[in-house]
């Protein structure tokens, strides 16, 4: 979790280690100051994040797919199974809508969608978030679909019960994946970007944003250049270019079904180097082992009488 909403002096005086992410550049203030303050362990979940807490002598740890279950499903009947039309372009976000701005770039993705839209009249978005802004504490997304005049039936979305109270299991959203030509994930940060990997697990190849986790991350598709932008965080995250975005879905809308092959694979063999076996056996079990190193290497606190 995130550990600037932590109390450092509580943490202080407990064996602690926190696997964190980090999704700023620099890391901001209130996670430094968390690390020096506490003396707590830091597991960085990727490896720009580990760059950025290196003051802190961090461990690496990433997140992991269970390739097992996250793997590619004939198109054609997934699209049947959720009702995507078979002839669709589709274009996947698998994103929560919390904060304004978005974190997650509703704006500017939906920006380029439009512009994409223009050109292409089979194009659709799927949005497998909560759209009520309200209730999400984000952004408003059917005013926004409204507000760029988006052909009626262009823009899906996922079950809104479910979104809030009771998620798709990791099979169904494996066939939800399947369903993609592409998955647009241009947030402005990510600590790590999961959807990112699950859907590279299913072979679906990753427009996303040239910063932090998710340059990483996304094994297969196309990295978007960015502007900086100043958070609240009192550090930097990153703001995609909507042209940017367009020419990314350009580019996998023209490729050819020998190409999208051969992107296909590369995602696949791409998230096998995160299967949750092979993260458990080479990253997991030796950071818990150094953990303990570490804190029985600790001098004993002396505690008064």
């Amino acid at each position: 979790m995130d550990v600037w909403v932590l109390d450092a002096m509580m943490a202080a005086g407990l064996n602690m280690a926190c696997w964190v992410p980090v999704d700023h550049d620099p890391v901001p203030p209130g996670v430094a100051q968390f690390f020096a303050n506490s003396g707590a362990i830091p597991i960085a979940m990727s490896r720009f994040g580990r760059d950025q807490l290196l003051p802190f002598d961090p461990l690496y740890v990433p997140h992991a797919v269970d390739t097992g279950v996250f793997t590619a499903h004939d198109r054609a009947e997934c699209r049947e199974l959720t009702g995507v039309p078979e002839d669709a372009f589709l274009v996947g976000m698998v994103a929560a809508n919390k904060g304004r701005p978005s974190r997650k770039s509703f704006q500017e993705a939906l920006q380029a969608f439009r512009l994409f839209r223009e050109q292409h009249d089979n194009a659709c978005l799927y949005l497998h978030t909560v759209i009520d802004g309200e209730f999400s504490q984000g952004e408003d997304l059917m005013a926004l679909v409204s507000s760029l005049q988006l052909p009626e039936g262009s823009v899906l979305v996922g079950d809104q019960y479910r979104q809030a109270f009771r998620p798709v299991s990791p099979e169904m959203m494996a066939r939800v994946y399947s369903t993609f030509d592409v998955l647009l994930n241009p947030a402005r940060g990510e600590g790590f970007g999961i959807p990112i990997l699950e859907a590279q697990s299913c072979g679906v190849p990753a427009i996303v944003s040239d910063f932090s986790a998710m340059s990483e991350v996304a094994g297969a598709g196309w990295k978007v250049e960015c502007r900086a932008t100043w958070t609240g965080q009192r550090s930097w995250q990153a703001v995609p270019d909507v042209a940017g975005i367009v020419n990314a879905l350009e580019a996998c809308y023209r490729m050819s079904d020998a190409e999208r092959g051969d992107l296909s694979e590369m995602a696949r063999a791409h998230a096998l180097n995160y299967d949750i076996e092979k993260v458990t056996v080479e990253f997991m079990l030796p950071a818990l082992a150094e953990v303990e190193r570490r804190i029985e290497a600790r001098q004993p606190i002396e505690v008064a009488a």
